[in-house]
């Protein structure tokens, strides 16, 4: 699968954001569309590159969730399950091994080359 963008979509954790919001449709969750046709996903620099767009448009959609403390582990879970998909979707080993060591704790040679 070579897509030139992926889409960040919230998960049922964000139903509570959108009922609190009557304007926004149940039927047609918040998106993002992230562009990386820029990003060579085969190196880890591009996969780290793409990780934090994923992350930050996950951020951007759940954002309603983080009007309070109250709602701060179902933030931190729309994040989690929104970047989740992303990397799947998006389908690149470089990419998946990226995410896991950020979910599994940060490999120091990786996070290096990354931050190059």
């Amino acid at each position: 699968m070579n897509r030139l963008t992926t889409t960040i979509l919230t998960t049922m954790l964000a139903a509570g954001a959108q009922l609190a919001h009557a304007d926004v449709a149940l039927d047609s969750p918040p998106q993002i569309k992230v562009q990386f046709a820029d990003l060579d996903l085969t190196r880890v620099e591009g996969a780290a590159a793409l990780y934090r767009r994923l992350h930050s448009a996950a951020q951007s959609v759940c954002a309603p969730l983080a009007n309070d403390l109250a709602r701060l582990d179902r933030y931190k879970a729309c994040i989690a399950d929104a970047v989740s998909v992303a990397v799947a979707e998006v389908d690149k080993p470089a990419l998946t091994m990226y995410y896991r060591t950020q979910i599994n704790g940060s490999s120091p040679t990786l996070a290096r080359i990354a931050q190059r």
